[in-house]
């Protein structure tokens, strides 16, 4: 993956409690 997409990635489940992947 590109640097600027695992930064978007990170960005959403950082902003979105729904997305708990981690």
């Amino acid at each position: 993956m590109d640097q600027v997409a695992i930064d978007f990635v990170a960005a959403i489940m950082s902003r979105s409690p729904v997305f708990d992947m981690t």
